[in-house]
């Protein structure tokens, strides 16, 4: 007879269930194993937010059934792909980023640019944090998450400083100066009430200069680095019809998002740390698609210019 301890043990794993999952190989070729039910094969860059990306594109009511979204992870990789020979229809949805701003445009029929910076800029609305706050949080009244949230002059505040921090982002990418910037921690330079770190804006804007003394040093001279970043956030003329004209189209979206976020932590005591997945996911369910719209509408124009 076995062991009392032995016994239970063998009963736990014979119950254990494992979820069925890739491996690193296979998630890579999943457009391979899951084409045969996709009319079109639909490429997103954010690495694991399938989920999210197929929950949002069926609402859109396109053309086209949305059964897999094939998320490949950063822009590099979603090129890499897109050389790819395929006897498929494809279309590769890709972040505006700074592209438009700084003439680095990927064209072609198959090629659909966000008109906002990223996916999270569609969702840098009023009520979408309100209700996820009033989600987490039992016992709020929407109308005091609005008072207290303030999000209009909170998310104004913080915009008015955050644009002159955008325009050295946008500078560094364009001559390749190597500064830091969209993926800089916001907590380095801002807290959740809009309020910049002086002494920190000061070094970066000297950390700026100096690399532009190294590599573009034309640009220190009389008023053409003024001249530059004034006119920085317009897109090149050829790529003026990709972004769509909004306040913060041009502004990194993880900024916005991780500003907002951490003032809703502040306020309400919510878990502000991790939640940009769960907010987006429950937030595809409730956001005006009149946003995306634009976007719906150049993905049925990018098949039918692929099928002609």
């Amino acid at each position: 007879m076995m062991p009392a301890g032995e016994e239970r043990t063998a009963a736990s794993s014979k119950g254990r269930s494992y979820a069925p999952a890739y491996s690193e190989i296979g998630q890579g070729n999943r457009d391979l194993f899951l084409g045969f039910r996709n009319t079109v094969l639909v490429y997103c860059e954010d690495a694991g937010w399938e989920e999210f990306y197929e929950r949002l594109l069926r609402r859109l009511g396109l053309a086209f059934d949305i059964e897999d979204v094939f998320c490949v992870g950063g822009k590099g990789e979603l090129k890499k792909r897109r050389r790819e020979k395929s006897e498929k229809m494809r279309i590769f949805l890709f972040d505006k980023d700074f592209d438009d701003l700084i003439g680095s445009v990927t064209s072609g029929k198959d090629v659909v640019y966000l008109t906002r910076y990223s996916v999270e800029n569609f969702f840098i609305e009023e009520d979408l944090f309100v209700a996820y706050v009033l989600d987490q949080k039992k016992g709020l009244r929407r109308k005091d998450v609005v008072k207290r949230l303030a999000f209009g002059n909170r998310l104004a505040k913080f915009t008015s400083t955050y644009e002159w921090l955008c325009r050295y982002f946008v500078l560094s990418e364009k001559f390749r100066l190597g500064v830091a910037g969209p993926k800089l921690d916001i907590g380095n330079f801002c807290d959740c009430d809009g309020a910049f770190n002086a002494d920190w804006c000061g070094a970066y804007e000297n950390e700026m200069r100096a690399q532009l003394a190294q590599k573009q040093a034309w640009l220190l001279e009389g008023d053409r680095l003024k001249s530059e970043l004034a006119s920085i956030l317009e897109p090149t003329e050829d790529y003026s019809s990709i972004a769509d004209g909004t306040p913060c189209c041009h502004f990194p979206g993880k900024h916005l998002f991780e500003f907002l976020m951490s003032a809703c932590g502040e306020e309400f005591g919510i878990d502000a740390e991790d939640c940009r997945y769960s907010f987006m996911m429950v937030s595809a369910d409730r956001i005006d698609l009149e946003r995306f719209r634009q976007t719906a509408d150049r993905m049925t124009s990018s098949l039918v210019a692929q099928a002609a």
